[in-house]
């Protein structure tokens, strides 16, 4: 089986860069950058309309038709630049609406593009914690305060204030002021407890306290693998990471994010993506069979 990985022309993927170091894996596995993707399939620049273009007739998919592994976690100002000869005209939405043509004439692809992302769902943080509050009732998320433009805010009762953007996933870190250059106020106050790291691919999950000598209750763990399926769902993932805090048995989500760059520093990161990737490729070839 053949396994084509695409990713942003320049933007780094851990599982990625993985795969491609490994030597004995039992699949072939290529990898194309997004722009080469596009172009291999037609899609043009037209500087005229100052619009992406695409063929009467799509080029014909080669005799044994890979599995898409779409990494495109974002598009870069490169990719732009590559599809476009260099204009500033070419938005990012386009590139995604070309992605999204392109990888719909493939019969199996493992990752596929959703709202405002080029793979899966790309949530703010508010939404986030809106949505899996819906879901999941007994689940906790952050206190926070949102001020629109010069709206100030004051982040007062917050102990632990972290200032930062809705879309900034990895920042949690106390901060004592506002960034200088911000459309709009974000505050959240840091939840109390153990970071966690959760990560999975498929079915497959891993569970890290992100702090020395901890152990994850059995109940806790069950509880975080039942919320493997919902992120899924709510964020369009084959795969991702999430922060959790945990406060003695209470659970408080923090963030997901379709990067895996947390993930990818941990010792179990090369076993959770295969043993993940195994079971996705497994169903694809059930599929064809």
């Amino acid at each position: 089986m053949e396994l084509l990985v695409v990713t942003d022309d320049t933007v780094p993927d851990p599982l990625a860069n993985l795969l491609g170091a490994l030597p004995d894996l039992p699949w072939r596995v290529t990898r194309k950058k997004v722009s080469e993707l596009l172009l291999e399939h037609g899609i043009r620049f037209s500087q005229e309309d100052a619009w992406l273009s695409f063929p009467e007739t799509a080029p014909a998919l080669p005799p044994s038709t890979p599995v898409v592994l779409n990494r495109v976690i974002e598009i870069s100002d490169n990719t732009r630049a590559a599809l476009s000869g260099g204009t500033s005209h070419l938005s990012r939405g386009q590139v995604t609406y070309a992605l999204t043509q392109v990888l719909s004439r493939y019969p199996r692809v493992i990752g596929t593009p959703g709202v405002c992302s080029p793979v899966g769902n790309l949530v703010p943080l508010v939404n986030q914690w809106r949505m899996l509050e819906a879901r999941l009732p007994g689940l906790k998320t952050p206190r926070f305060k949102y001020g629109y433009g010069p709206e100030p805010i004051d982040p007062a009762p917050f102990t632990r204030a972290i200032w930062k953007s809705p879309f900034d996933f990895y920042t949690w870190k106390v901060s004592d002021a506002p960034p200088k250059e911000h459309w709009d106020s974000f505050v959240v106050d840091r939840p109390e407890g153990i970071p966690i790291l959760a990560s999975f691919l498929g079915d497959s999950t891993r569970l890290v306290p992100l702090a020395p000598d901890v152990a994850i209750p059995d109940t806790v763990r069950q509880e975080l693998h039942a919320l493997t399926p919902v992120l899924r769902e709510v964020f369009g993932a084959i795969m991702g990471e999430c922060l959790l805090f945990l406060d003695g048995q209470a659970l408080t989500f923090a963030s997901f994010s379709h990067h895996l760059s947390a993930s990818a520093r941990q010792p179990h990161f090369q076993e959770l993506m295969l043993e993940g990737l195994t079971s996705e490729l497994s169903r694809a070839a059930l599929a064809r069979a």
